[in-house]
């Protein structure tokens, strides 16, 4: 998957860091009324997904 289709699934990412050859795309959501919080993340290397988590059922 590239950059552009994630980001058309995810929408834009809360931030993105830069790790040695890799970028870090990650995506955080957080409830001010009961404080619950989730973040989920994607390694990135030259404009293509190579690493994809599991997305908790609580992200969706």
């Amino acid at each position: 998957m590239t950059t552009a289709e994630l980001q058309s699934y995810m929408g834009r990412p809360y931030s993105v860091v830069s790790r040695q050859d890799k970028e870090v795309w990650i995506w955080s959501r957080a409830n001010g009324f009961t404080g619950s919080h989730s973040s989920i993340s994607f390694i990135v290397k030259d404009g293509v997904v190579v690493g994809v988590p599991k997305i908790p059922d609580s992200f969706k």
